[in-house]
């Protein structure tokens, strides 16, 4: 009896999508070393800006519960993107978006928050999910409120790490009043293809 249509097809299948999450995983952590690891003026030089200013929309959003793997971190000497990296790492490398209980949405949350003063403090960063509910926080995770308030909502398609990288390039050199309550990239990780990211920058203003 021939039993090989499982063994044959399925290893393609789990190795298809362990590909895909690595493919993500490294598009991500390209966009980490722009977006954290520098401080404004370094950004500035480093990456002068080559397109028009991005529109975008002022709203009011939240309150956003989120459940997710935190670290507190500044970009002094770049240590931010030594951080986050590692932060990223654990959240898909050890498949803990599983573990989080009540999800509402499966977009990932990129949050910048607790900020001692500014883009120059020390500062968390929160890796997570929107959640319906706070109640049974797992081991090893935090809960957070974003709060509501006023955003600058800037949207973008495209490769990562390349719409992700434009986008802050804008923030960087725009006259946002900024707030530094909580900015945040939200990711959708399983776009229509790998030129097709959507990724929504929420950047609190005063």
């Amino acid at each position: 009896m021939r039993t090989g249509h499982t063994t044959t097809v399925q290893p393609r299948q789990e190795h298809t999508l362990s590909t895909n999450r690595e493919k993500v995983k490294h598009d991500i952590l390209q966009v980490i070393t722009v977006v954290n690891c520098v401080s404004t003026y370094d950004y500035l030089n480093l990456c002068p800006q080559t397109h028009p200013l991005m529109n975008y929309t002022t709203i009011s959003h939240g309150p956003i519960n989120i459940i997710g793997i935190s670290v507190r971190t500044t970009n002094k000497d770049g240590q931010s993107g030594k951080d986050i990296q590692k932060l990223w790492d654990r959240l898909l490398g050890e498949k803990l978006i599983a573990q989080i209980p009540n999800v509402e949405s499966s977009e990932v949350y990129d949050i910048y928050t607790d900020y001692e003063s500014d883009v120059n403090g020390p500062y968390t960063t929160i890796l997570g999910c929107k959640v319906t509910s706070l109640d049974n926080v797992p081991e090893g995770f935090v809960s957070k409120v974003i709060p509501e308030g006023t955003y600058r909502l800037y949207e973008n398609s495209g490769r990562l790490p390349q719409c992700v990288v434009e986008t802050w390039n804008n923030i960087w050199q725009s006259d946002a009043e900024r707030a530094y309550v909580a900015d945040f990239d939200v990711y959708n990780l399983q776009p229509t293809s790998p030129d097709n990211f959507h990724v929504k920058t929420y950047l609190s203003v005063k």
